[in-house]
């Protein structure tokens, strides 16, 4: 799992909003094309207590469990986390200000899907061009292969 139980993480739609990881779900699903497992996280508003339930790919570490309680009392920062009535849990209109350790563990954790992508990808087209022998496929290997370079 990329994030466990207390993480505090930020949602893609939801950019001023922090929430934690209450519990995921692993979901397998099957159809004659294809197979494919999603991970499925239930998420609490940190200030609202609403609860939202998102895909892997759209959060974002903040802090880890142990440090997310810190985290939100800081005094300071890019973020108000004093709790007023006026303002419903002190959300200041600003993103989120990311501690760097965490920038830098979802940078490689990115990184470490883009390659994953790239190679299943890759994987796929060499068992193509395997079985029917495309010049198509090998040249989709060749920019796969470029890419994974990039990365």
């Amino acid at each position: 799992m990329k994030f466990n139980f207390g993480d505090l993480v930020t949602c893609a739609g939801y950019p001023d909003r922090f929430f934690t990881v209450d519990s995921w779900r692993v979901e397998q699903h099957y159809s004659p094309e294809a197979e494919w497992t999603e991970t499925v996280y239930l998420l609490t508003d940190v200030y609202s207590a609403e609860w939202l339930e998102a895909d892997e790919e759209d959060l974002q570490l903040i802090a880890k469990a142990d440090k997310a309680d810190e985290y939100l009392t800081m005094k300071g920062g890019d973020v108000a986390v004093i709790f007023t009535f006026s303002d419903f849990g002190g959300r200041s209109g600003r993103f989120p200000k990311v501690a760097p350790e965490i920038e830098r563990y979802n940078k490689a954790r990115e990184r470490e899907r883009r390659i994953n992508e790239l190679l299943d990808e890759r994987n796929d087209y060499a068992r193509l061009l395997a079985e029917f022998g495309d010049e198509e496929y090998k040249a989709k290997i060749a920019e796969i292969d470029s890419a994974l370079k990039e990365v």
